[in-house]
């Protein structure tokens, strides 16, 4: 095994201490991390960053043992001008928690769907999403919630690899790249645990289901005096046909309609269960009401062997879609497969790669007596060397298999889903930025100096009528013409240059 840390794509192997790397891989869409510490000093320039991408590669066999970014670190100033980070790392799929989806899709696959809301960057190559959904509404919800909201409808597993690649799978389909049989080179001897508790265990389901339409019943009843209100034993799956003395009536359904919309003699409720007359029947009228009621499903199942051997551990099982007594009593049959017994745990460490959690494992042993399949709930990694990873994996018992096949095929005859939130309406407004270039063109024309030639003629007439021709007025006055010979005098002009 050959380790190599790379951040942001520059190799910081050497300076990493190794005896801090420890890794997490949790269950499914929980989110893997890793840790470990850097130490700073002399000549090294090297400063891990919030936001730096970590991969982590075994090269020796190209297999990458970590993908994801650092959103935690941790300074602390030690002797002699020596700082220590300590750096958290989470996968992948922390980055699908920053946008929020508000989105409505209708009659798409959960291939479609996941691709369309997957930012830039991701894959959903290992995506098994054939199943169509009839509805559903994302309002104001993260990647991660999206797609953990469409998991938890089917029944599903999911998680981001570290390839950034989604992976949305059935349980239980996914195997691990090995198994373990006695003498396994793959584990590392004395240390395959399992645990058995009956803690878990169930011996006796009850399944609350939803209803089905049962047979045609009538209700009958002697009307009294005054009444006009007649309660139903039963609720009716649709308006139901109504005799008054063996004669039809006109029915309405209450809330909806009122009794001169038909007119209506009486009006039906679907969910309180009653018939209301608009005018009360005559004292001994008899009335009929003629329907097909739901009838809710109820099973109990026992497995007789266990109750006896560990007494009565009895377990309710609420579920609405399960319509039938047939599938009520196959949900149960599943339950105490897998519970009457008690439910395994266990560990087991490899210095082999590849196991993930959310794989299927099968131990088998001799000696502890053992052939069944387990869940990896967990897997942590710790560098024992500089070239050597030790795996603790966590297991949980995988009898809960066939619970989960059983649930998988009924919502997957289905092949439809539909969200609670339908009916819910989002308004989504974009905000649209835009650049509007100006071209504009300025012509600068070259100076042209102009030269022009002005003559002045000017024609000067001196006394032009003649000695004493001018005739002196008083007052301000001007001539109306070259030939007004009337001009005002001016008086002391000589006095104002007198000393």
């Amino acid at each position: 095994m050959n380790i190599q840390v790379k951040v942001n794509a520059v190799d910081v192997t050497s300076q990493i201490d190794f005896r801090t790397f420890k890794k997490t891989d949790v269950l499914t869409s929980q989110v893997d991390s890793l840790d470990f510490k850097y130490t700073k000093y002399g000549d090294r320039t090297f400063v891990p960053q919030r936001g730096d991408e970590v991969v982590v590669t075994d090269t020796d066999i190209s297999t990458i043992l970590f993908g994801g970014i650092i959103v935690e670190v941790n300074l602390e100033l030690q002797k002699n001008s020596v700082v220590d980070y300590f750096v958290k790392c989470s996968d992948y799929s922390a980055e699908l928690s920053g946008d929020l989806i508000a989105n409505t899709y209708e009659d798409k696959t959960i291939q479609y769907i996941i691709e369309d809301i997957l930012p830039s960057g991701f894959t959903a190559t290992n995506v098994q999403g054939s199943i169509v959904v009839g509805k559903i509404v994302f309002n104001y919800m993260n990647v991660s919630a999206c797609i953990k909201k469409l998991a938890q409808q089917i029944n599903y597993n999911w998680y981001v690899d570290y390839s950034k690649d989604v992976h949305f799978f059935a349980k239980s389909t996914e195997p691990s790249p090995f198994n373990l049989t006695d003498d396994d080179p793959n584990l590392i001897g004395g240390t395959l645990q399992i645990d058995k508790s009956n803690s878990q265990m169930r011996n006796s389901v009850y399944v609350l289901g939803g209803t089905f339409v049962g047979n045609s019943r009538v209700e009958t009843y002697d009307s009294v005096a005054n009444q006009k209100q007649f309660p139903l034993a039963n609720k009716f799956s649709a308006k139901p046909a109504v005799t008054q003395n063996g004669s039809p009536i006109a029915v309405g359904t209450e809330y909806l309609q009122d009794f001169p919309d038909g007119p209506f003699a009486a009006l039906w409720d679907y969910n309180q269960k009653y018939l209301r007359f608009e005018t009360a029947p005559t004292a001994g009228d008899v009335i009929a009401i003629t329907g097909t009621p739901l009838v809710p499903v109820i099973v109990k199942v026992d497995e007789v062997v266990s109750i006896g051997n560990n007494g009565l551990r009895q377990f309710k099982i609420e579920d609405k879609s399960i319509k039938d007594t047939d599938t009520a009593k196959q949900r149960a049959l599943a339950e105490l497969e897998a519970y009457k017994d008690g439910v395994a745990s266990g560990s087991f460490s490899t210095y082999t790669d590849g196991l993930r959690s959310g794989q299927t494992i099968q131990i088998t042993n001799t000696l502890l007596d053992i052939s069944e399949s387990f869940l990896i709930k967990k897997v942590r990694a710790k560098m024992l060397t500089n070239d050597t990873i030790i795996y603790t994996v966590t297991l949980v018992s995988f009898k809960i298999t066939g619970i989960i096949e059983l649930l998988q095929d009924l919502l997957n005859i289905k092949t439809e889903l539909t969200d609670l939130d339908e009916n819910t309406t989002l308004t989504k407004i974009n905000q649209i930025s835009e650049t509007i270039d100006f071209d504009e063109l300025i012509e600068v024309q070259a100076q042209v100096q102009i030269n022009e030639i002005i003559d002045v003629a000017e024609n000067v007439r001196e006394n032009p009528w003649g000695a004493g021709v001018i005739e002196w007025v008083w007052g301000i006055y001007t001539p109306i013409g070259l030939a007004d010979p009337k001009r005002h005098p001016k008086y002391n002009r000589g006095a104002k240059y007198q000393s």
